[in-house]
């Protein structure tokens, strides 16, 4: 990362943006994945006691939310984290290319 960073005379708001999301994200993704699960535990409980065919409708149309934003959740984190050593591997090839 600090290659690209450098590379593009980045100012240092974004170096200090950069370092503050590599040191927070992770514990923050951690809380929220333990909410999200819980709320998904809770979700499958109503599920399971929904007691008409309305409820038991409502309960799986969250269960289907929770799940997607689980798999969006989780591209985000992977793109994230792998995007910087992408983008330095382009800026790398970009040197080698132009000379």
């Amino acid at each position: 990362m600090s290659l690209l960073l450098n590379t593009f005379m980045v100012p240092d708001w974004v170096t200090n943006l950069v370092n503050w999301l590599k040191t927070f994200v992770v514990p923050i993704l951690i809380v929220v994945a333990a909410v999200a699960a819980f709320y998904a535990i809770y979700v499958g409980v109503k599920l399971a006691t929904a007691e008409n065919a309305e409820a038991r409708q409502e309960a799986q149309k969250k269960l289907i939310y929770i799940i997607i934003a689980l798999v969006v959740t989780i591209i985000m984190v992977i793109l994230l984290f792998s995007l910087p050593s992408i983008l330095e591997k382009v800026v790398d090839t970009d040197k080698n290319v132009l000379g």
